[in-house]
């Protein structure tokens, strides 16, 4: 039941347990200061843990201040004189020591030729010997440092011109939109007006109506960087001062990461747009390969064109976005991958689209403060998507958009085009969350909004697949659950508060792999809250408890507070201190949840905690509790209950999904024995079966001849001796171990088949693992089949899954059923691309007629070298030596 599923280690009552607490207790016990007072609740009174000292509050203050824009100036003028006095000293230096010369060296030593007494640090250019008979080597080395640093002095002074620029741009083009509020265009030719005019919405501050639409205004975020840009470049037209009729109308910003090979086919698709008014910012997010060096020589090819070029150290993708966005002018906005494309009508058919909502008889409509006139407008645009490359296949949104939908999982392409407006909305994407999902995030924050969305129905953005896999790709692939679980607790607002505790225990399970990238994404956004949340759920799981407090402090301390998500954190402070006996404590926790959210999990643990403090509830007191807040008292009404949720329904569909693979593939045994059994194939004369032991077509199935006829697949495969399935002493059984996602190792055999017409193959195998990594069967730990046909045809990829992680001896079984005869089949046992160890054994490939014939009632086919049957095992049924599940097989049936 998930209401039980969701208590976790909790001891069906919301606890934690209490084996360590005592000795956590005594060894690490963290004072704390008085809570709750006004409305601050325990985040206001906590002290954050010692090792983050004051720096979050303060960065946390310098994050969420608006600075006046004469600070901001006068910021940027010092600034800016600084760098000039920089460069003018390095200048200086640079040319003296061109001039050459041992007093020179003097000069600059700053000592008066006394280096050798004095003890002082060096300074930051005092890279020379303190002897007075210093060398040409020297002074070359002091002469190679002053020009590069003469050259970043440069690089910072023309970076910080960008900038300017850039946001005395950005001013102008929203006073002037704020200036031609009301006026609107009198053209017929709607496209026309739009691409001249520009004026298709007027802004007025940003903050959003009472229906709860976009709101306009400068652009503000909610998200820290990995700081200021390395180095800025931009073609002429991307700062050229033009008017606001002649401005970029959509921004287009590419993120690029190690995909040198692919930027110059992708800028090339968004320079052939039939619509002009576009510019392009590509941000390389520190890259390893030539993506930088690539993206500057198409400076010049497009130089024509507005485009803008930012180098920045690496943060991760939804970190370039964030550093992009800052730098564009229009009023829509689209997230490009550096290695995808864009349809040459895209822009062109959006900008139709946004004419046709906010048209009203050849007039556009204006946008006042963030609310909708005429039609309605529009805030979210888009179209069917084409796989390309190692894939082949169209995406055109068959299931639409709805906040519901939405919430279960990401229903648009990374292309979308959105208005600038939403993005001023939601601020940004969220950097903080480990192996990606920020487009599912952001969308997420974004249908908070009620945005409006309209779709183009033909292609307009192609995804490139890449042959192979990368290690990410397949890490994204492992720990997809554990990330969809961090965005959803983004989101209490969505989703349901059994869904949110299922999704904490989820994260508590977290792979040391995530908690790594975690800490990644924590050492870069010391800021954001929710991973230290995250960390703290590990933590919990590993009974960390004082480690796990002190992030919570953290997590409570950087959270503003409109966010209603900080219920969880309190939720989950109120149990460690329950767990180390801190009463009073975990009661004025409970209690800053319960200001937030309450259900019967909070007020299970807030009675409980209340009992604790305040003593027999049966005491008349104003301040206590005096029933216990239990609103169900059956456990059928609350499994009722919660089924009834959205939590509830996704949960009986996953699993409903997992029983439907499970029919179909005892459907299909099952059919296949009935084909056996019509044709009397125990009792034809003219095909007797074979003698025993000799069923199995597969050569040494049991590796009790060690590793004969069996050859390795990757890195190939061991004889771990004396663990075998079967046999009636020690014997071997071969064993596999990848030390990491990307590896592939294993065994295989080509086995001759030459069937004269189609008749069902059974194919066999047991296998047990430790720590395979995966949370549901796929084919990279299986029996896998390749199949070569009498005709000279093949198929590949016939597979049997075992179920990953650890456990015993596993079966895994199948008939291929094919519809013309099988020449040879090639068997595999394989762990491919997974980390973890896996043991094989008792390998079968038989005619299913044989196996069929050759065991009695309730026997099962299992040739070893004890025979070719066993007793069917316990709770399960044996029919013409398959063996089949009596729970799966009643819904079968």
């Amino acid at each position: 039941m998930l209401r039980e599923s969701a208590s976790g280690n909790a001891n069906n009552n919301g606890s934690l347990p209490r084996s360590r607490s005592a000795h956590l207790k005594s060894l690490h016990h963290v004072e704390t200061h008085p809570l709750g007072g006004g409305g601050g609740g325990v985040g206001s009174g906590l002290p954050l843990h010692a090792t983050s000292g004051e720096k979050y509050q303060k960065g946390l203050k310098r994050k969420n201040s608006k600075a006046k824009r004469t600070t901001n100036g006068w910021k940027a003028m010092s600034a800016t004189l600084f760098v000039f006095v920089h460069v003018c000293s390095s200048a200086y230096y640079y040319n003296k020591m061109k001039s050459g010369g041992s007093d020179n060296v003097d000069a600059l030593d700053g000592n008066d030729g006394k280096s050798e007494t004095n003890q002082q640090t060096p300074s930051r250019y005092d890279l020379l010997s303190s002897e007075e008979d210093e060398d040409e080597q020297d002074r070359s080395l002091l002469t190679t440092k002053l020009r590069l640093e003469l050259d970043e002095a440069k690089r910072q002074m023309l970076t910080m011109k960008e900038e300017s620029q850039v946001m005395q741009m950005q001013l102008r083009d929203f006073q002037a939109k704020g200036m031609s509020g009301g006026s609107s265009s009198s053209s017929s030719n709607k496209k026309n007006n739009l691409q001249q005019s520009g004026n298709v919405e007027t802004h007025y501050g940003g903050s959003s109506n009472n229906n709860g639409g976009i709101g306009g205004g400068l652009l503000v975020w909610n998200y820290e960087t990995t700081g200021q840009p390395i180095e800025i470049k931009s073609t002429p037209s991307a700062n050229r001062d033009v008017a606001l009729d002649s401005r970029p109308f959509f921004s287009i910003v590419m993120a690029a990461y190690n995909q040198g090979a692919y930027i110059d086919e992708t800028v090339k698709s968004v320079a052939a747009q039939s619509y002009e008014r576009w510019e392009l910012i590509i941000v390389n997010d520190g890259s390893s390969d030539d993506s930088w060096a690539k993206a500057s020589n198409l400076m010049d090819k497009y130089g024509k064109r507005r485009i803008r070029l930012i180098n920045k150290r690496n943060g991760g993708l939804a970190d370039a976005r964030n550093v992009g966005m800052r730098y564009a002018r229009g009023d829509w906005l689209c997230m490009l991958d550096s290695d995808d494309l864009l349809a040459r009508d895209y822009l062109s058919r959006a900008a139709e689209l946004v004419e046709e909502e906010h048209g009203n008889g050849g007039d556009i409509a204006t946008t006042i403060s963030g609310g909708h006139i005429g039609t309605g407008g529009v805030d979210i645009i888009p179209g069917c998507m084409r796989n390309f490359d190692a894939v082949s296949s169209d995406w055109c949104f068959p299931e639409g958009f709805s906040i519901v939908g939405v919430s279960h999982w990401n229903k648009f392409h990374a292309s979308v085009l959105m208005k600038a407006d939403l993005m001023r909305k939601v601020g940004g994407y969220d950097p903080g969350i480990p192996w990606g999902l920020e487009d599912w995030n952001f969308w997420l924050n974004a249908a908070k909004f009620n945005p409006i969305v309209r779709f183009v129905p033909e292609i307009t953005f192609y995804y490139r697949h890449h042959k192979g896999t990368s290690m990410r790709k397949k890490m994204f692939a492992a720990y997809l659950e554990q990330t969809k679980a961090m965005v959803r607790t983004n989101h209490v607002e969505l989703y349901e508060p059994v869904q949110l505790l299922h999704d904490h225990e989820t994260i508590e399970n977290m792979h040391e792999d995530t908690l790594k990238a975690l800490e990644k994404k924590m050492q870069q956004f010391p800021l954001q809250p929710m991973p230290y949340f995250w960390r703290a759920l590990r933590r919990t799981k590993k009974m960390e408890y004082e480690e796990a407090i002190d992030d919570l402090k953290i997590a409570l301390n950087l959270t503003t507070s409109e966010k209603r998500y900080k219920w969880q954190m309190y939720y989950r402070l109120a149990l460690l201190h329950e767990a180390l006996e801190e009463y009073p404590e975990a009661v004025k926790a409970i209690n800053g949840a319960f200001r937030d959210a309450y259900f019967n999990e909070i007020l299970l643990v807030k009675h409980r905690l209340e009992q604790k403090v305040l003593g027999d509830p049966k005491v008349v007191s104003a301040h206590l509790v005096e029933a216990t807040p239990t609103y169900w008292k059956s456990e059928k009404e609350m499994h009722d209950i919660n089924e009834g949720t959205l939590a509830g329904k996704l949960l009986k569909s996953e699993q409903s999904h997992e029983l439907s693979s499970l029919v179909a593939e005892q459907m299909q045994r099952m059919n296949a024995l009935l084909q056996i059994a019509t044709t009397n194939p125990c009792g034809d004369p003219s095909e007797p079966l074979p003698n025993k032991g000799e069923f199995n077509l597969a050569k040494n199935g049991n590796f009790n001849a060690q590793k004969d006829y069996w050859n390795p697949f990757g890195s190939g495969y061991n004889l771990a001796q004396s663990l075998s399935r079967s046999g009636s002493g020690p014997q071997p059984c071969a064993h596999v171990e990848n030390d990491n996602d990307d590896a592939s190792s294993g065994f295989t055999q080509l086995i001759e088949i030459n069937q004269i017409k189609s008749e069902p193959l059974l194919v066999k195998m047991w296998s047990k693992s430790k720590d395979v990594s995966g949370t549901t069967k796929d084919a990279g730990y299986s029996l896998y089949v390749d199949i070569w046909y009498s005709d000279g045809s093949n198929d590949w990829g016939f597979n049997v899954p075992f179920n990953p992680g650890t456990h015993g001896w596993e079966r895994a079984a199948a008939f291929i059923t094919k519809d013309k005869p099988i020449k040879s089949i090639q068997v595999y046992g394989m762990l491919r691309g997974k980390e973890g160890e896996a043991w094989f054994d008792d390998i079968t490939v038989s005619r299913g007629k044989d196996a069929a014939c050759a065991c009695g009632e309730r026997q099962m086919f299992e040739p070893t070298e004890n025979g070719d049957c066993e007793q069917c095992l316990a709770g399960m049924r044996c029919f013409l030596g398959d063996l089949f599940d009596p729970s799966v097989q009643s819904v079968v049936l």
